[in-house]
């Protein structure tokens, strides 16, 4: 008789509790874009999001004279030049400097990573831990406190 191997899921304790797969990424934000979309290769476990202003490229300039980064979930227009809802709605997380970078043990298998000024170049860096699960398993993101 053969064993029963859990299988790999959403909703498998066993997932989240052995370590993750490595993964990382990076952009520079390009001049005239309020935001860009980071895709995970499978369901994360967790993942890291980093500012690293590119004021050392072109000084930066924002609101508050920072390359402030927003962290954001759901769905965005098409549109890269307009401020996503999220943003204007008040539903993201706030990385507000150089070097500060903020912790997410969340599952998703997408993040945005937006700024207010598109007239000056800022960067980031994500560093993820994934899961075993595939990406197509994961439900999309919407709903109060994500989009509305």
């Amino acid at each position: 008789m053969g064993l029963d191997h859990p299988k790999s899921g959403l909703n498998n304790v066993s997932e989240y509790q052995v370590s993750g797969y490595p993964w990382v990424t990076g952009s520079i934000f390009p001049i005239n874009k309020y935001w860009v979309e980071v895709q995970f290769p499978r369901v994360t476990k967790s993942f890291t999001v980093k500012n690293l202003d590119a004021g050392h490229i072109h000084p930066s300039g924002s609101i508050s004279g920072k390359k402030e980064l927003f962290v954001f979930w759901g769905e965005v227009s098409s549109l890269d030049s307009v401020q996503p809802a999220q943003i204007t709605n008040n539903h993201f997380v706030l990385i507000p400097e150089d070097k500060d970078e903020i912790f997410f043990g969340v599952k998703c298998t997408k993040v945005y990573i937006g700024c207010h000024d598109t007239s000056s170049l800022g960067a980031f860096q994500v560093m993820a831990e994934l899961s075993g699960i595939s990406k197509f398993e994961m439900p999309k993101l919407v709903g109060s406190g994500i989009d509305e």
